[in-house]
Parts: structure tokens; sequence; C-alpha cells
């Protein structure tokens, strides 16, 4: 007899069904369109770790970290001190500041300007040296020999803005070439009281340590009173016989020196050339040199002998 491959029919269940349960439970359909498994299409899909990521970022609500508080705050604080100085040399000033009252009133003679009506001087001086330029924001309207007029309210974040962008370059010069190409009425001194006082260049600058005396000339009274040698690196530019470090060495109150070429830096090779070049000059009461690796050990055993 061959065996029932039918599956299994249940029992009768005896008894009333039993009850739906209080929470409904959420069953998913797929869609025709995302049976294709396109998970992005689906609102209903948990949202990804990379659109978490995202979403956090472009909250607003998210706390701000403390750098960026710090820094803000810093910014904030030279920003008053940058207007500061700014008032204080307004006089001396050669280039016009426009507020944002000013530029309002500018904006607003030019195009309600009228040709054959009468015009005061100074209207008449803004009508030849500014243009408005239309369908364009309200910042960027006012021009003057094609560049945009920048308020002296937005001085301190234009400069600010560039000088980042520019990865806090420490020339000035720089920064202020990239401003003239946009925007006019900002001078070089203008760009150079505002990053004086920009605090991330301010951080990054070398401290000199309270303990560190000043720096001492060095004097030689006598020809022979000192000598100082140092190796030349030629490796770039190397010789064809294979020489390419250049070993010089010369007397520090008179100026002559003598040099060799080495086809390496061993401290061997190295005390070899400075007993040839020794030999012909006078004994040196003080022979100077780096703390390189080539001039210490053998060099100067060899060369106190």
């Amino acid at each position: 007899m061959a065996d029932d491959l039918s599956p299994p029919v249940p029992p009768p269940m005896e008894g009333p069904p039993p009850p739906f349960p209080e929470s409904p439970v959420s069953v998913s359909v797929a869609s025709p369109a995302g049976l294709a498994g396109d998970a992005d299409d689906n609102p209903d899909d948990p949202i990804s770790e990379e659109k978490i990521e995202v979403d956090e970022k472009d909250n607003p609500d998210d706390p701000i970290s403390e750098e960026k508080i710090e820094v803000d705050e810093k910014l904030m604080a030279v920003k008053d001190k940058f207007y500061e100085q700014l008032d204080a040399n307004t006089k001396v000033r050669k280039v016009k500041i426009f507020t944002e009252e000013d530029y309002t009133e500018v904006m607003r003679v030019l195009r309600e300007w009228r040709s054959g009506e009468y015009h005061s001087p100074l209207h008449t001086r803004w009508h030849q040296r500014y243009n408005v330029m239309e369908n364009t924001s309200r910042s960027a309207a006012l021009r003057r020999e094609g560049k945009k007029v920048a308020t002296k309210e937005q001085m301190f974040g234009i400069i600010m803005g560039k000088h980042q962008h520019l990865a806090h370059a420490r020339d000035k010069r720089a920064t202020h070439n990239v401003i003239t190409e946009t925007w006019y009425g900002i001078t070089q001194q203008d760009v150079e009281m505002a990053l004086n006082l920009c605090p991330i260049c301010f951080a990054s600058q070398t401290k000199i340590s309270a303990k560190q005396g000043p720096l001492r000339m060095i004097l030689s009274e006598t020809v022979g009173k000192r000598a100082q040698m140092d190796l030349i690196d030629m490796t770039s530019q190397p010789d064809p016989d294979g020489y390419c470090w250049i070993l010089v060495l010369y007397d520090h109150h008179s100026g002559f020196g003598a040099a060799k070429a080495l086809k390496s830096k061993t401290s061997k090779e190295v005390s070899i050339a400075v007993i040839q070049i020794l030999c012909s000059f006078p004994d040196f009461d003080i022979l100077q040199s780096d703390n390189g690796g080539e001039f210490l050990g053998e060099t100067v055993k060899s060369v106190n002998k």
C-alpha cells in the first residue's frame, strides 16, 4: 500500500473561538512596487541608520557641541571688538562704509531716479558711481564697478567667511584679493584688523615660554675662534658619480670656508671629510654643528684625536 502524502487534517476545534487581542496586530502587505525589494519607496519601512544620522544632523533641536559653542562665543566677542576698532578708524578711512540704512537709501534714490529732475549733489554722485541690479537678492543688488557693495554690518561675516574658506591663511593680502573679486568697500586694513583678532589663528601661533630667554648673537673676535659646519642635501639632484651630499665648513669671523662632496652622510665618511678640511685651516677653538647623528659619535672622536 502506498504511503499517504497528503497533509494531515487538524481536528475540529471544540468550544467558542478565542477572542481577538485588544491591541491590533499590524500586518504589512507588499505592494506591487514593493515586490522589487525597494525599501526606500515604502513609507512604512523602518528608517535606515544612515537616514537617521542625516535626520539628526538636520534637526535644529539637537544640542550643539561644546566646541562649537566655545568658538561661536569667541567669534561674537571678536566681532564686537572688530567694530569698535572700525568705528575708531572711520574718520581716516578713504572708502565710504554704508550702513544698512545708507544702503536702503541709496537703493531708493537710484530706483526713483528721473532724468531732467533736480537732484542733490550727493544723490548725483550716487547715481554716477552705483547701479542697481534687478532680479537678485537685496544684499547683492547694489553694485559699484561690477562688484557687490558691502555694508558695515556685513563686513565681519564676509572677511571671516573668506578667511575660513582659505583655511585660515596667514597671508592677509591673499584674503583681501579674494574678497575684492566680488565685494566693494572692504579695504586691506579692514582685513588685517579682522584677521589679527581671529581666535583660531591666535591659538595656533607658537607661544614662546616665559623661561626662554631672548636670542643672543654669536660674535667671534678673531679668525680661528669659531667654525661652523653643516650638510647640504642634494639627493634630489644626485651627481652621476653618486655624490649627493655637500659638507660645508667655514670660519665664523671671516666667512672663509671650504666644501667637500660626499656620497653619504654616515659619521665615518663625514669624519674623514671634516679632518681633510681642517688640515687646510688653523686650529679652531670651537667647532659648531647641529645635533645630527652624522656629526656625533665617530666624527667627534676622530676630530678630538
